[in-house]
């Protein structure tokens, strides 16, 4: 247990923490201490007192419940350490990828001014992932600090992937409201409505361009009933 502290364990650990480790060792050098105690005192060849020998026994219990629960605790800090580590990897490789995805979606909406609202979004999800790449490859980890990172990625990345994903779904709508209003193109107020659409589409303005042209377009099937 000791050796941990001295060696260069994978991820870093807090003063805190090497205390507890120091603490831990100690508990086991008393733990081994009261088993030599105790051997002596049974093989000794001369007679001792029963007290004694419960008391002795008492005391390596003792000692030994307070190890075992001190190594429990050790091996959940370690598993933890582990799992936050898996989850740092595994969190880079999936967002890197969704941010992919997410430039395609902008790629094929196809408005300039509408993608380079985004971009300085999408630069920060980037600096998150290769910041957390970095200190995953760098030992010891700083798996709180990495922990963190993570949250600050799905806070900055989830909201920008939400919002991309539904413009995206406003713009299919907006685009085939259009295409329904440019069938009464000919049609003096259709045609400045379609213009008026086209202006906003360009501006990625896709929600309003859905409800103004939609709008047009039910108006003009109620005049036809």
């Amino acid at each position: 247990i000791s050796g941990v502290v001295a060696a260069k364990p994978p991820h870093f650990m807090t003063a805190e923490e090497k205390a507890k480790i120091e603490n831990l060792a100690n508990s086991v050098t008393e733990l081994g201490n009261s088993k030599r105690y105790l051997d002596g005192f049974v093989l000794s060849g001369t007679r001792q007192a029963f007290s004694l020998l419960r008391k002795q026994l008492d005391e390596l219990k003792a000692n030994y419940e307070i190890v075992s629960s001190g190594v429990q605790d050790f091996k959940n800090y370690l598993d933890s350490l582990k799992t936050t580590a898996e989850e740092a990897y595994k969190m880079i490789y999936i967002y890197f990828y969704r941010v992919k995805e997410i430039e395609k979606v902008l790629a094929d909406i196809g408005i300039q001014e509408f993608s380079d609202s985004y971009k300085e979004k999408i630069d920060a999800v980037y600096d998150v992932l290769n910041y957390l790449h970095d200190k995953l490859q760098s030992k010891p980890i700083d798996v709180d600090e990495v922990s963190n990172k993570i949250d600050q990625l799905k806070n900055i990345a989830n909201a920008m992937f939400e919002e991309i994903d539904n413009e995206a779904r406003c713009c299919e709508l907006a685009e085939t409201a259009m295409v329904k209003l440019n069938s009464y193109r000919n049609e003096q107020d259709a045609a400045q409505t379609i213009a008026q659409c086209e202006i906003a589409f360009f501006k990625g303005d896709f929600e309003n361009v859905y409800k103004q042209a939609s709008t047009a377009v039910n108006s003009k099937l109620r005049q036809q009933q």
